[in-house]
This record gives C-alpha cells, sequence and structure tokens, in this order.
C-alpha cells in the first residue's frame, strides 16, 4: 500500500533541492556505523593453535608418505625373480620379434625406401623399451611397468607384420605392372 502511494506519488518526491548539510550528515552517520561495528581481532593465542595444527598435519602426512613408501619397498620382490620374468618375456615376444625380422631378412627388406620411417619407429621402441626394462630393475616389480614393455613388444611385432605386408604388395604390385607390360 505504501509502495504504491510512493509510485504514483513520485513526481512530487523528486522535486526541490537537497537541504543543506544533508551530505555532511549523511556521511557522519556512515562514520557513526562504521564505529559501531565490532572489529574482527583473533588473538595471537589461536593463531599458534591454527599454526601448530598444521604443522602436526605436515608431519603426520609426511609421515604417512614415509611409511607407505617404506612399505611399498620393502614388498619388492628381489631382483633375481624379477629377471627371470623380464627373461622370459624376452624370450617369448623376442622370439617374436626374431621370427619376423628373419622373414624380412630373405625379402631384403633393408633396400625398400618407404620401410625407414618404419625403422626408425622400431628404434624408438628399442630405446623405450630399455628404459622401461631399466626401471624395473630399479624399482622392481611393477605391473603397469610389465605391460607397458608387453604392449611396446606387440607394437614391434605390428610394425614388422605391416613391413611385411606392405613388401609383399609392392611384389604383388610389381609383378602384375611386368605381366600388365609384357
Amino acid at each position: 500500500m505504501l509502495e504504491k502511494y510512493i509510485q504514483d506519488h513520485r513526481q512530487s518526491f523528486d522535486k526541490g533541492p537537497v537541504p543543506k548539510g544533508h551530505e555532511a550528515r549523511f556521511e557522519q552517520r556512515l562514520k557513526q556505523e562504521k564505529k559501531a561495528e565490532p572489529s574482527i581481532t583473533i588473538p595471537l593465542r589461536r593463531i599458534y593453535q591454527v599454526a601448530a595444527a598444521m604443522l602436526v598435519i605436515l608431519i603426520a602426512v609426511q609421515g604417512g608418505k614415509y611409511f607407505f613408501s617404506a612399505q611399498g619397498h620393502a614388498g619388492l620382490e628381489p631382483s633375481e625373480k624379477v629377471m627371470a620374468e623380464l627373461s622370459d618375456m624376452d624370450m617369448y615376444y623376442g622370439q617374436m620379434v626374431r621370427q619376423e625380422i628373419s622373414q624380412l631378412k630373405k625379402e631384403s627388406w633393408e633396400q625398400y625406401d618407404f620401410i625407414t620411417s618404419l625403422k626408425d619407429e622400431l628404434n624408438i621402441l628399442e630405446t623405450e623399451y630399455e628404459a622401461l626394462k631399466e626401471s624395473i630393475l630399479q624399482e622392481g616389480r611393477n605391473q603397469y611397468l610389465i605391460e607397458a614393455m608387453i604392449q611396446n613388444y606387440q607394437q614391434r611385432i605390428n610394425i614388422l607384420k605391416t613391413i611385411s605386408k606392405t613388401i609383399k604388395q609392392t611384389k604383388t604390385d610389381h609383378e602384375s605392372e611386368i605381366i600388365q607390360s609384357s
């Protein structure tokens, strides 16, 4: 109801100058209200308590990290067992790689220029494999590293198979060109 009255008679309120000293009185009221507001002070004792609590939390976190890392290293398998696993993996997948390479040697695959990039990839994968192997020897048995090593071997085998298919396709295309030109 009051709102409606104000809206209807708005023009009558906006007429006339502002009384003298209005701004000064308004600023004085604002200053008084600010003084009346309680200031927030934190006792020094409270700051020390918060700092001590944070220090305790930090020590607990660092202690936990140390405890769990010590447990993780204590649970590592002996390097002989790790070496045996690596040897088995090398034997199985290495045999597959050697088999693919021996088939490619029959094809004299080094003569093909388009194979160069694939050979470079093979060299990169071999370097990565050695780095993974070194990590396992330093850190101990780690399932993620072993899986990465197996994937590395699989990628190398796939590249060698791709090279083999490409060479066979090239030979087939070349033979069909010879037959067509005859």
